[in-house]
């Protein structure tokens, strides 16, 4: 994962415009930005490729088009181990290894009546589960698979809202909503400004004209605001029931690039329980007003869960300085709200 998204489920990215993002999904906008341009190489015509290979790629496309037809019809662009050939229609895209033939990626377009009606429900009632006055319109559905994910995303006009659901069990894995500011409660903008301001450590600092109200059951996420500012810097989440400050984070602390680094940095532990809770308690103090002690911690690569019965957890991730960098709180038993 990329530093850039690491505060993707914060800007505005949260599900459609990351890329979910927060999720890890390959958008159809991974081949455009990961081929050569065609200018660089004279690119092959779809018919030089081996003929097995074109099959393999007919079969993948048609094993997640919900029985519409899909023609492939170039191939467009070119990253060094892969050719990304784009569908006619411009019903997707799918990328294919150079050497083996295997599909690596492989996208479906679809618009919202082509896909089944639970599909259709799932959404909508998601979406009204946000904000039951707003009127939500699907403009643009795709299907997106590779090695990490199966999934769903389905956007509405101007990719104002999104929803992003699991492809094998159907399950929601998050959506959102975007509003201007104005549009929404001016104390819970006024805690986000608030606490953006001194993760910035500067009043100088702006958050972004719009907000996202967010859910994500995978997170243990119920429905929160996400804000963040203007140079994409700094994230916080308030809940959209309580009103309360639920999550901060800060991009620039992380010094770290990939999943990959991120694992071998943190194969051992940075903290014993002693000093992860010695580090962390002051600013779980000041953003959630909560005493650490007599917690336990556990610990997974750079994240570091705080527990106690009775009591809500805390979970922080740190950098390769052992500086923490993104907090959150959420009910013993219940989601973030």
């Amino acid at each position: 994962m990329k530093k850039q998204a690491l505060l993707a489920v914060c800007t505005l990215t949260l599900l459609v415009q990351t890329v979910p993002s927060f999720s890890g999904v390959i958008s159809s906008g991974y081949a455009a930005e990961n081929a050569l341009p065609a200018t660089q190489m004279k690119l092959p015509s779809l018919t030089e490729l081996d003929k097995n290979v074109i099959e393999t790629m007919k079969k993948a496309m048609q094993s997640i088009a919900e029985g519409v037809e899909i023609e492939l019809d170039e191939i467009v662009g070119q990253n060094p181990s892969s050719w990304v050939v784009k569908a006619k229609g411009n019903r997707g895209n799918i990328l294919v290894d150079k050497k083996t033939g295997e599909v690596k990626h492989v996208n479906v377009r679809f618009s919202f009546e082509e896909v089944k009606p639970s599909l259709q429900e799932s959404v909508m009632r998601t979406l009204k589960g946000l904000d039951e006055k707003r009127i939500f319109k699907i403009t643009s559905v795709e299907r997106t698979k590779w090695e990490k994910e199966d999934v769903w995303l389905f956007r509405s006009d101007n990719d104002s809202a999104s929803v992003l659901l699991d492809a094998l069990t159907e399950q929601v894995i998050s959506a959102g909503a975007s509003y201007k500011t104005e549009q929404i409660d001016p104390s819970k903008v006024k805690i986000a400004e608030k606490a953006i301001k001194e993760l910035a450590k500067t009043q100088s600092v702006q958050l972004l004209p719009t907000a996202r109200i967010y859910t994500s059951p995978k997170e243990s996420i119920d429905k929160v605001w996400s804000f963040g500012d203007k140079q994409h810097g700094y994230c916080v989440y308030v809940g959209a029931k309580t009103g309360k400050l639920v999550s901060v984070s800060s991009s620039k602390e992380v010094d770290y690039v990939s999943d990959e680094e991120r694992r071998k940095v943190f194969a051992k532990p940075f903290y014993t329980k002693e000093k992860a809770i010695l580090a962390a308690s002051p600013m779980v103090k000041k953003w959630f007003q909560l005493d650490l002690k007599g917690y336990d911690v556990s610990v997974h690569d750079n994240e570091y869960t705080f527990t106690k019965k009775g009591m809500p957890t805390i979970k922080a991730s740190i950098n390769k300085k052992g500086t923490f960098w993104a907090f959150s709180i959420k009910p013993e038993q219940g989601l973030m709200n």
